[in-house]
């Protein structure tokens, strides 16, 4: 390693390899006159903009120590930017906006067809000819150009509301056919004599008058930090009060850690929001993935995500395939490179037809790929392709919750570790996924320990269990099963809901010394405390349901923070 010198950071300056920056600051203005146009990177299109503040690209043994300082953003900015950098550290500072990209009123009024809001003090916006405008000094957004996503809070708890679903919403006569993961309700608005909002449409019977509706009204591109093609990345002691999108987004990366990253409620957030999307978002990163002392608190999405993807098979010539890239929202991506090895499974199977190394990939348009392998491949169109590197993931003593839907979505043929964690997650708490419909998220588990967690009150807005292996993908007599090798022991299940584990298409879970304990929080669920669906060589102990266990420490998310 070379040596370090240690520098004074200023905003603005230019960041150089083998340097420790150190802040001497409390707080840092960053301004849109202080950014970078940093489009054509992540899943930015070269021909969108990405304004970034901190751009740091083909740099190695870069340390930033801001002291605990507030980095404040004034305007549409994407905090980090890493490219090809290596042993990089991001510690001791917090990232806040000017104004949060999401605005939040009262629920006066509601019904099947119409809710009264009153919008909250410290969300600016304005009403011209029928549409909503939310406002900031630099930046104002129409609610008939993006798809909402609304979701009611409970005004106590500053939980999603019982029941209450998220439901995607454009305002105004905007015909959207961009392919949302949910159907578009859409509203119209007009504005009442006392001040209040009326929206009318299409709503959910769980929307009731008193709670808090969220709305969020900004594309997902703006993550907090975003890193790309780089090793040995640490981020230590960061919190985020509000983001725009993503907390922390890895991709194509090696060995990620996290320690103490956090997002959660306090005096100084401005609403019921800390980030508009999920905490944590790596796919096709390799090496470790190691998480710890994190807290994940009122999020709009879920608190980590770690995952491949697929591919499908359009059309196949020897040695070579074009694939198409069917995964919503990833347009430009460059998912291979020469020397990865790739699966081809049969269809929409577990089959595998062969593994292929890749000679050269060459990407044409949007969502073509054409793949060059060292040898003639057994391929025909809509076969799957994935990608067969994939991480350990270590996770420990991490909190996540208040949050809409879920909490760890864990995706890797890696060695997976959970342990000492608490959840309070509206959906699912631990969710093992495969999907081969709309997001094409890939990787079926095959060494998973989940120990010592304790689940709180999990899936008061929908789901019936704690923990879920639910793959989308067609079963064969040849392919049986998609997720392999989950152990869940010596838990704890505190919840108004019986249900603990809910498993398909998997194979050899060990459930066994987990603890029960009944709650009222919400009404009760008498259903199997463990549903298998589809699975085989399992072995499954449950035990008595305690109402008063003072072994264990109880710790709802009501009394924390």
């Amino acid at each position: 390693m070379q040596n370090i010198k240690k520098t004074a950071f200023e905003i603005g300056m230019p960041l150089e390899s083998g340097t420790c920056y150190y802040g001497d600051k409390s707080e840092y203005h960053i301004y849109l006159k202080d950014t970078v146009n940093t489009a054509g990177h992540g899943y930015v299109k070269p021909t969108d903009e990405l304004l970034t503040a901190f751009f740091l690209k083909d740099l190695t043994d870069v340390t930033l120590d801001l002291g605990g300082a507030a980095l404040i953003f004034h305007g549409r900015i994407a905090p980090f930017v890493m490219t090809n950098c290596q042993n990089i550290t991001l510690k001791n500072f917090s990232i806040d906006y000017d104004r949060p990209f999401y605005t939040q009123g009262e629920i006066l009024e509601a019904d099947a067809t119409h809710l009264k809001l009153r919008i909250s003090d410290g969300f600016p916006f304005r009403v011209e000819n029928g549409v909503f405008y939310a406002v900031s000094d630099t930046w104002e957004q129409p609610f008939n150009q993006y798809h909402l996503l609304f979701q009611p809070y409970d005004a106590k708890t500053r939980s999603p509301a019982y029941a209450a679903v998220c439901i995607l919403a454009v305002i105004g006569s905007e015909a959207y056919d961009k392919n949302p993961p949910l159907p578009i309700h859409h509203l119209s608005l007009e504005e009442g004599t006392d001040g209040s909002l009326i929206f009318h449409g299409d709503f959910p019977e769980t929307y009731k008058a008193g709670q808090i509706l969220t709305m969020t009204h900004e594309p997902r591109d703006k993550n907090a930090i975003l890193v790309e093609h780089s090793q040995n990345i640490l981020v230590e002691h960061v919190r985020l009060i509000h983001g725009a999108s993503m907390g922390f987004v890895g991709m194509f990366s090696e060995n990620i850690t996290l320690k103490n990253f956090d997002m959660y409620l306090d005096e100084k957030t401005k609403g019921l929001i800390s980030i508009n999307a999920d905490s944590v978002h790596c796919f096709h990163c390799t090496g470790k993935i190691q998480i710890e002392d994190c807290i994940f608190e009122n999020m709009l999405d879920d608190a980590i995500n770690i995952h491949g993807n697929y591919t499908l098979v359009t059309a196949a010539d020897k040695n070579e395939i074009t694939a198409h890239v069917a995964a919503a929202g990833l347009d430009t991506i460059k998912w291979y490179k020469k020397g990865d090895i790739l699966n081809i499974y049969r269809g929409k199977t577990q089959e595998i037809k062969g593994s292929y190394t890749v000679l050269s990939a060459g990407y044409p348009r949007d969502r073509e790929i054409v793949v060059r392998f060292d040898r003639p491949v057994d391929a025909v169109a809509g076969d799957l392709i994935e990608n067969t590197a994939m991480p350990d993931i270590e996770i420990r003593r991490c909190k996540t919750g208040r949050n809409r839907p879920r909490g760890f979505l864990l995706s890797s043929g890696g060695k997976t570790l959970v342990e000492d964690c608490f959840f309070n997650n509206c959906a699912c708490a631990i969710h093992f996924t495969g999907d081969t419909t709309y997001w094409y998220e890939s990787g079926p588990v095959r060494d998973v320990t989940i120990r010592h967690c304790h689940f709180y009150d999990c899936g008061y807005c929908g789901s019936d269990y704690a923990i879920m292996a639910t793959p989308e993908v067609e079963v064969t007599e040849n392919a049986l099963y998609y997720h392999k090798h989950i152990t869940i022991t010596d838990n704890v299940f505190e919840s108004f809901s019986r249900g603990a584990l809910y498993a398909n298409k998997t194979e050899h879970i060990t459930f066994k010394g987990n603890k029960y304990i009944d709650t009222t929080s919400y009404p009760q669920r008498l259903i199997d405390r463990v549903k298998l669906d589809n699975c085989g060589n399992c072995e499954i102990e449950t035990g008595e349901t305690s109402s008063n266990d003072h072994a264990i420490v109880r710790t709802p998310w009501i009394e924390q923070n």
